[in-house]
């Protein structure tokens, strides 16, 4: 297991360097999910996992970017906890 720090993850996000598989399926999470998910990473409570791949064929794959409440969040998040 490889451990990442979030804003690595983050700035990898912001550089359109994550994208989800199509064969994923559509985001579901409301603001409440997603804000209680950043906390526990904020606050480095367990979380479960995060399924980083890399994949051979990227045809299949789109980015995140299209996900703009996620966008937005994280950008919300960042803005609060810049300490």
């Amino acid at each position: 297991m490889v451990e990442r720090k979030i804003q690595h993850i983050l700035d990898d996000y912001g550089l359109g360097r994550l994208c989800k598989p199509e064969i994923q399926r559509g985001y579901v999470w409301d603001r409440t999910a997603v804000a209680k998910l950043f906390d526990s990473l904020y606050n480095e409570y367990p979380i479960g996992a995060f399924l980083f791949w890399k994949p051979q064929n990227v045809t299949y794959f789109k980015g995140l970017a299209d996900q703009k409440n996620l966008k937005i969040l994280t950008k919300q998040f960042l803005m609060v906890n810049k300490d």
